[in-house]
């Protein structure tokens, strides 16, 4: 949604990241999900569901990152992003607004020229409480990405007990010059793992800085500038998160650095308001950008290999590839070793003969619901997918391992990606979102991420089954569940059940089975708002 001006005054499972992690906060969890209130509500214990997860992000010419930003956190838990545009004319609105024509980011526009951050993003808070059903909030910048241990923001909520949450941020910096055609994330390799004392108390990108802020959104007052506290009514309740890191990239091309300085050192410089302490980084630079000597602080920043080895030897500075990994696979956490084992090339191959009961089911749900686009979570062969093709869909699947990709590739070829639906994932949001034979396979304390995938990448539509005790002894089956466990887990998300759809659907496939009689028992039809 875009919301409009903003009014002056108004009041968003990695292997990677575990391993990387037991250097900052000691062993990886064991397990992941979260569990859940039996209507799939939040919950504020530790180890319960944390609600709907909306992060802000206050934004000025970001185009060669926000692409990235919005899409590492679209798959690291967030349900929604809300992005105040401060006047870009570098084509990062063009950027945000692919998404917010997905239905996953919501644009308001800010036209002042001070630098007012801490009202406007009290706003955006506010807007993300009362207009998105916020139950957590994020406030960063375009330039952090927030990652978790194991990748899933809202599992580490789960676990902790605090309503104000403390994360540090390491500044990444580039291990060599780069220009406009860098991706940040790749060449930003050098983290600030330890601060570095200045003589004269002068601070520096070699410094850790002060830690960031998240919070329960209830009780919201205020959001303190820099987004490094939160002020809330009732109790509060602080709690470090040493399982969370902020990859902070400040410095990217020269062009941009300075494109940077000049816009932060300007704003302040007309917010006489603002202490003159703040910004500390923005008003110096603008000063050497003023005497022309901002090239000079670029080429310091861009550390030299020799520099580099003295700052890694003393524990300052160390190589950190995490989100460059990451990026370089469209941030999917691929699945593990375990699925590798269960759904090789066999499994695959034994649903083969079932082709034509899967044509059956692609024309059923075809006729039942009006779509163009589709998206298969856990696509299997593609068989679903390949019927949709035929009839001129625009389709694509996400399935467990690379066996499964494979199979599916014979049917759809380039259609469909490795993903692991026990761990946040965005792929692009289309008209109806298909997630079957799926659900009975993962552990329940995975459910909770499954219906928020399921949900991610929903416009309108929503086709589910889940299997229920009658298929005990099924292959994997590890949550056989009522069909109300998962009716009350969409709805808690804005989707309800359509009987009358979901009825004539079931009564559409059942006589076209004869292999997949659980099938029509179990499909359900959900639909974004009311049935």
């Amino acid at each position: 949604m875009i919301v409009g001006e903003a009014v002056a005054g108004g009041g968003a499972v990695s292997e990677i990241a575990d391993r990387a992690f037991d250097s900052i906060s000691g062993p990886a969890r064991q397990g992941g999900g979260c569990a859940v209130a039996a209507d799939g509500a939040a919950d504020g214990r530790p180890g319960r569901y944390p609600g709907r997860l909306v992060m802000t992000l206050l934004v000025r010419d970001e185009a060669d990152i926000i692409k990235s930003n919005l899409l590492f956190h679209l798959n690291s838990g967030v349900d929604h992003i809300v992005v105040m545009d401060n006047n870009s004319r570098d084509g990062t609105v063009e950027i945000v607004e692919e998404f917010v024509r997905e239905g996953v980011v919501d644009l308001i526009h800010q036209p002042e020229r001070g630098y007012h951050q801490n009202r406007w993003v009290t706003s955006m808070a506010a807007y993300a409480r009362d207009r998105l059903g916020a139950d957590w909030i994020i406030n960063a910048d375009a330039d952090e990405f927030w990652l978790a241990r194991g990748g899933d923001l809202k599992s580490l909520i789960a676990g902790k007990t605090g309503n104000i949450l403390f994360a540090w941020r390491q500044n990444m910096l580039p291990a060599c010059a780069m220009d406009e055609s860098s991706d940040p994330l790749s060449a930003n390799l050098l983290a600030v793992v330890r601060s570095l004392r200045t003589e004269d108390g002068t601070p520096t990108l070699l410094d850790r800085g002060s830690p960031k802020a998240f919070f329960r959104a209830a009780g919201l007052l205020e959001v303190a500038q820099g987004n490094h506290d939160v002020v809330i009514e009732g109790e509060r309740r602080e709690e470090d998160c040493p399982d969370l890191c902020i990859f902070h990239y400040p410095v990217r091309s020269f062009s941009r650095f300075e494109g940077k300085v000049s816009n932060g050192g300007s704003a302040y410089a007309n917010s006489p308001e603002l202490p003159s302490g703040m910004g500390w980084h923005w008003r110096r630079w603008y000063e050497l950008q003023q005497a022309g000597k901002l090239q000079d602080v670029y080429d310091e920043l861009v550390i030299p290999a020799g520099r580099r080895e003295e700052l890694s030897r003393t524990g300052l500075l160390a190589f950190d590839l995490r989100l460059a990994q990451l990026a370089c696979n469209g941030f999917a956490r691929l699945g593990d070793g375990e699925n590798e084992r269960i759904y090789e090339q066999p499994f695959y191959e034994m649903h083969v003969p079932w082709r034509a009961e899967y044509d059956v089911i692609a024309d059923a749900i075809a006729e039942a619901i009006p779509f163009e686009t589709a998206i298969d979570l856990g696509c299997g062969n593609g068989f679903l997918l390949a019927r949709w093709v035929a009839h001129g869909k625009d389709v694509a699947g996400v399935e467990v391992t690379s066996a499964g990709v494979l199979a599916a590739s014979r049917c759809v070829p380039g259609r469909v990606r490795v993903g692991d639906l026990r761990v946040p994932m965005y792929c692009g949001r289309r008209d109806v979102a298909i997630c079957t034979e799926v659900a009975e396979h993962l552990e329940e304390e995975f459910a909770e991420v499954l219906v928020d995938n399921v949900v991610r990448h929903a416009r309108e539509w929503i086709v589910f089954t889940g299997a229920t005790e009658e298929q005990t002894g099924g292959e994997h089956h590890v949550n056989l569940q009522p069909h109300r466990y998962w009716e009350r887990k969409f709805a808690r998300r804005g989707f309800v059940k359509d009987e009358i759809r979901t009825g004539a659907l079931r009564a559409r496939i059942a006589p076209g089975i004869e292999r997949i009689v659980w099938f029509p028992k179990n499909v359900m039809i959900f639909r974004r708002g009311s049935a």
